[in-house]
């Protein structure tokens, strides 16, 4: 990268996994910022749009509870065994308006009402909201958000039975679950 920036020429050698990863880290926060810092050091950073969107999008985040961030807690649980520490979190629920939006992505449509399992049926309505669950560690510096669903409106019982599958979920794999905030409490009826 200083070779580039001294000589204000373009390497066409292999970029650092490491100058990769801040690549697609600096574009996923700002493309305006990353453009920046590719011309202001002579394209020192790696413009390869396809790996960068597959870097960015390898991950699965369908509707529901997430398979992946529940085996990252199950580390981090299991780490914290191995330190002597208990993993306490506590549950946060959000009410999300969202823009009402179908959209195509050359497999399956999204943005439709989603609970989280594959229903087929011509009458579903686009989505209004996003219900996010996320845990927030209060013996360290981490939070997680672990299901989402694309809702209209849900009852007290149906947000209720998310809620206890998301406790028993967690507690099953040794997360204490200490204390529950619904973020939009005074609109909620929970």
């Amino acid at each position: 990268m200083l070779k580039n920036v001294r000589t204000k020429s373009i390497s066409t050698s292999k970029y650092p996994e490491e100058l990769r990863k801040f690549a697609v880290t600096l574009h996923f926060y700002s493309a305006k910022a990353y453009e920046y810092v590719r011309k202001t050091f002579h394209f020192s950073l790696p413009h390869d749009k396809k790996s960068s969107d597959k870097k960015s999008s390898s991950v699965e985040c369908a509707p529901g509870f997430s398979t992946l961030c529940f085996e990252i807690l199950s580390i981090k649980v299991q780490e914290g065994d191995d330190n002597g520490k208990k993993v306490v979190c506590c549950l946060l629920l959000d009410e999300m308006s969202i823009k009402k939006q179908i959209d195509y992505d050359g497999q399956r449509f999204w943005g439709y009402l989603d609970h989280g399992v594959d229903l087929q049926d011509d009458e579903v309505e686009p989505a209004q909201e996003a219900l996010v669950l996320m845990v927030v560690c209060l013996n360290a510096s981490w939070k997680l958000p672990i299901a989402y669903f694309l809702i209209k409106t849900l009852t007290a019982a149906e947000k209720a039975n998310i809620v206890t599958e998301a406790s028993a979920r967690l507690t099953e794999i040794g997360v204490l679950v200490t204390s529950l905030n619904h973020l939009r409490w005074p609109n909620s009826t929970f």
